[in-house]
């Protein structure tokens, strides 16, 4: 038994190492880069498209929904899963936030929808944009 537990601590602080050293390479491979809000677009559909610089200077998009009956004070941020979207992944949840009175920002992460970027890192950088929003 006390194998298993030196085993899981061991485990616990390799994966610990091994995040603090892909935070570690991004921010060297991207540097910091002050936050900039690229211009708001339209208003359509119940929703404004917004959009930020990531630190490696693609443009992310997101959709902000802001219900009729909201006061602004609540908000919740949904980000998608890998080859989806946020209508997809997220429908019923859209729907029952807005009637809460919710602000809702749904991301469209790099490479999906209209945010830039050519590839997905599956997470390890799309971890990092999510601090943009």
């Amino acid at each position: 038994m006390k194998y298993l537990w030196a085993a899981l601590i061991t485990l616990w602080l390799l994966a610990a190492v091994y995040l603090y050293a892909n935070y570690v390479i991004f921010n060297k491979a991207f540097g910091k880069v002050g936050l900039k809000k690229a211009p708001i677009a339209d208003k359509k559909d119940g929703y404004e498209r917004v959009n930020v610089f990531a630190a490696d200077e693609i443009v992310l998009t997101a959709k902000l929904f802001t219900p009729e009956n909201g006061d602004g004070a609540k908000s919740v941020v949904l980000c998608h899963g890998y080859r989806s979207n946020g209508e997809a992944d997220f429908e019923e949840e859209i729907r029952i936030y807005e009637s809460l009175g919710y602000n809702i920002l749904l991301i469209e992460q790099r490479c999906h929808g209209k945010s830039g970027g050519d590839i997905t890192t599956l997470g390890l950088t799309e971890s990092f944009d999510v601090v943009y929003w």
